[in-house]
């Protein structure tokens, strides 16, 4: 059954057939070489310790009470009870399950911390390697870490990664079918039109009308399931795009760079893919090198939480700008948490210039496939999870008079069961010979119809889980490949084309150019590997520590604070002196206050004045609400929350904006050099102390509170059970 859940062992079958699997060969060599990949030495002996102790220790115990049985004198019995275990064996069998119960439960018996755990289940997982500075650039982030500590980072990451994977992906197409709800505002009233029925008749839903006389490209395209530009579909390239979702990091690089690597187009380009960003766990060096290679970056809310507010999408544009030095301008697309678009977010995100989204699914029918359309003339379907009532007619039929000229919609593609219904927008919970069906009969659709593009939608942790869809994934694209002009792009790519679309003129050139910085010479701080030694801004990279979070930056400095949605891009701190550097644009409309970092902008909390914007200039005027009182700025406390009078200043009572345990009132943050990483700043510190020379351990190590408090208890309570178990034990062994 499509729906079920499958695990199987790669075999040369699981790609489809013997062509298949030798198209997966070199993909399983390079996946033979990375397991390869060795720990550092301390991380192994660590490792490997473990176990060894465990296992000596068992033995140990068996041996013990077994030479004490055969030693003790008893009377001859007859051949029936002979047959019967002595009472102290079965005392102590019962007490060595006991206890493997006992440690299993509370995760002792474990020592390489390789189970994870989720809400529904206990799983065994790949055992998180520390990666090498030649293939991950964080590992040059990682270097000046304490090797335990280090893997204790790596493990929160991959932990994170499998928990975006479980929450964003798995089961989010799986459990829909072909009929799609149309939302309007009495809920009582809704309807359920059938989506493939629609698309065998018709191009697109009753109620959308587009005046192709008017809408016309590069800036507007109506919804239609044919090619652009009148193309025919054997005059068109067929686009599979690759998109990865969520944090970029020393966990998530590795998958999903090698799932592209090798890859060329049929016009010599190398294959590219489309990252949609959130802030949390990110590395801003790692997320440059990609943008450097001529991958998409692209924005997804900067706290991965619904509704994508204004705030959100745009802080997170700035962090990248800031600190990964990607050009606001590159950052063209937007995909909604948990593909929670809705009308609202797309008001936003046309308002902040953004080209398109791609939030939205689409089934693939036969020759009757939507290719992506401009929202000039309104939806032609309805988002499938958000709230797009805005954009449907009225219960009445009154039509709807929403639209977002400009902004394109780059739909997300379902792979289908057989009899036409969705089974997965993301993450198809499948492996082996099960997942290669599905895609092969999915990308048909596309190639065999109108050839709109095909598209894989994956979160890193999703290869991570299972390491043969990697190889599964690649043989799949081999094979395709071999049909003739299949590209492998990014949404950026494909954009371009659908804005200029040109007919395919030879079997080696679909008017598509190659992305990507290749700059050679001294290395600098660019995300390229400039003196070509492996190792991208190696000795010149700047290296940010901070509880829960380390990460890269080619910035003047480290910043002060962990980037934050209400803080995205904080003040730097100057390398040469230690101190806080005023952000660009300065402090006009407020005070420098060099002893908390920050620009301190006048006027009132809840009267006139000004606000803080993404870069830390108090460039942004108090508005008036509806009630006719000024807003509050997005880091001000909340009116319930303030002690203080009306006439307090802005930023003087908990305005300062912190993350997590840190607090940095009061402390002058200064840089350490970390040989052959560059600068560190560690700035684990509290009010009034110098963090100069902390060491990066306890950076990390006083991170989390309250996981610190779980791992307390649970360690308290292993020691009790422990202390039981070895009472009963002496009583048992003594009344022996």
């Amino acid at each position: 059954m499509p729906g079920r859940r499958t695990r199987k062992t790669r075999s040369s079958s699981d790609a489809g057939g013997s062509s298949s699997s030798a198209a997966a060969s070199p993909a399983r060599s390079r996946a033979s070489t990375i397991e390869a990949t060795s720990l550092p030495r301390a991380v192994a002996e660590a490792r490997d310790a473990a176990p060894a102790a465990k296992s000596s220790a068992a033995g140990t115990t068996k041996s013990g009470p077994t030479a004490t049985g055969s030693a003790r004198v008893t009377p001859a019995r007859s051949s029936s009870s002979a047959m019967t275990p002595p009472p102290v064996l079965t005392i102590l069998t019962v007490l060595a399950i006991a206890v493997a119960i006992g440690l299993h439960v509370f995760d002792v018996a474990d020592p390489t911390g390789s189970i994870t755990h989720d809400a529904h289940s206990r799983r065994a997982a790949v055992p998180v390697r520390n990666p090498t500075a030649a293939t991950d650039p964080s590992a040059a982030v990682l270097a000046g870490l304490d090797a335990g500590v280090a893997a204790e980072y790596l493990a929160k990451l991959r932990a994170a990664a499998d928990e975006h994977a479980a929450g964003c992906g798995v089961g989010h197409g799986a459990s829909r079918t072909a009929a799609f709800p149309i939302e309007p505002e009495n809920a009582r009233e809704r309807r359920q039109i059938n989506y493939a029925a629609y698309y065998s008749t018709r191009e697109v839903v009753p109620w959308y009308t587009c005046d192709t006389t008017t809408c016309k490209l590069p800036s507007c395209q109506c919804a239609q399931n044919r090619p652009p530009a009148g193309l025919d579909p054997s005059q068109v390239p067929q686009f599979i795009t690759i998109t990865f979702d969520d944090a970029v990091n020393a966990v998530t690089y590795g998958p999903t760079t090698q799932l592209l690597q090798g890859i060329k187009n049929p016009d010599g380009c190398e294959a590219k893919g489309t990252y949609y960003v959130s802030a949390q766990y990110t590395d801003w060096h790692a997320v440059q090198t990609l943008y450097a290679a001529g991958h998409e970056i692209a924005d997804h809310t900067f706290s991965h939480v619904v509704p994508s507010t204004k705030a959100e999408i745009s802080n997170l544009a700035a962090s990248l700008g800031a600190l990964s030095m990607i050009p606001r301008n590159a950052i063209q697309g937007f995909r909604a948490p948990y593909l929670n678009i809705t009308t609202t977010a797309i008001d936003t995100i046309r308002a902040l210039n953004f080209g398109y989204d791609s939030s939205m699914t689409v089934t693939p029918v036969a020759d009757k496939t939507l290719w992506p359309f401009t929202l000039d003339a309104g939806l032609p379907v309805t988002c499938a999870v958000g709230d797009c009532t805005e954009a449907i007619p009225k219960p009445d039929g009154t039509p709807s008079m929403w639209s977002a000229p400009g902004v394109w919609e780059l739909p997300m593609y379902s792979l289908v069961t057989p009899d036409g219904n969705d089974y997965a927008v993301m993450d198809p919970p499948l492996s082996g010979a099960s997942l290669t069906e599905l895609l092969e009969r999915s990308f048909d659709l596309h190639y065999n119809g109108s050839r709109a593009p095909f598209g894989l939608y994956l979160h890193a942790g999703w290869l991570l889980g299972d390491p043969t869809r990697s190889d599964t994934v690649r043989a799949f694209i081999d094979k395709v490949r071999q049909r003739g002009n299949v590209y492998v792009v990014s949404n950026a790519q494909m954009l371009a084309w659908l804005r200029n679309p040109q007919p395919i003129t030879s079997s080696t050139s679909a008017g598509l150019t190659c992305p990507g910085l290749n700059a050679r010479g001294a290395e600098v701080c660019d995300g390229v590997d400039n003196d070509g030694n492996g190792v991208a801004d190696d000795g010149v990279l700047r290296t940010c520590n901070f509880p829960d979070a380390v990460f890269g930056t080619c910035a003047a400095g480290c910043p002060v604070r962990v980037p934050s949605a209400t803080e995205p891009v904080p003040p730097l701190t100057d390398p040469g002196t230690g101190k806080c550097m005023v952000p660009t644009g300065t402090c006009a409309n407020g005070v420098w206050d060099e002893s908390k970092c920050l620009c301190m902008c006048t006027g009132t909390i809840d009267g006139a004045g000004w606000c803080r914007d993404a870069l830390g200039s108090c460039s942004v005027s108090k508005t008036v609400a509806a009630d006719g009182k000024y807003v509050r700025c997005a880091y001000d406390p909340a009116p319930d929350a303030t002690t203080g009078s009306s006439t307090t200043k802005v930023g003087t009572t908990g305005s300062q904006a912190t993350t997590g345990s840190q607090a940095t009132t009061g402390t002058n943050l200064a840089g350490t050099n970390l040989a052959g990483t560059g600068e560190t700043l560690n700035s684990a510190s509290t009010g009034g102390t110098d963090s100069v020379g902390k060491s990066n351990k306890d950076s990390i190590t006083t991170g989390n509170a309250a996981a610190r408090a779980v791992e307390t208890v649970r360690g308290m309570t292993v020691v009790v059970f422990a202390a039981v178990v070895s009472v009963v034990l002496a009583v048992v062994v003594g009344a022996l």
